[in-house]
């Protein structure tokens, strides 16, 4: 018996499917807990006009800005990235997350 598998992205807001090369991992921390939601541009645009207000009267404090995914200079393809990452020694599964060391082995190896 033959089968396939298909890795399916969920829009995190809407429920609805996203393409792979329209998938953006957005990570956030509030009162010092971390988050990420799986979304596309436009989720990404929603949550960064409604979070506007609060991060121009914030205090930027650390940390570095991540953002996979956005913009043709960071496009992830994460079938790539699995790809890349099981012919270099990680051991990585055919769905679900990717850990983020192993998209920034992956974008340094390109570099």
């Amino acid at each position: 018996m033959a089968w396939t598998e298909k890795v399916q992205y969920i829009d995190d807001l809407t429920g609805e499917e996203i393409e792979e090369g329209d998938l953006i991992v957005l990570r956030f921390s509030v009162n010092g807990e971390d988050f990420q939601i799986d979304t596309t541009e436009h989720g990404a645009a929603t949550f960064e006009e409604a979070m506007a207000p609060f991060i121009q009267k914030g205090t930027k404090v650390g940390g570095r800005r991540v953002r996979y995914g956005r913009g043709p200079a960071k496009k992830t393809n994460l079938v790539d990235v699995r790809n890349w990452a099981n012919a270099n020694g990680f051991t990585v599964s055919d769905r679900g997350r990717l850990p983020l060391h192993v998209i920034e082995a992956y974008h340094a190896a390109k570099e």
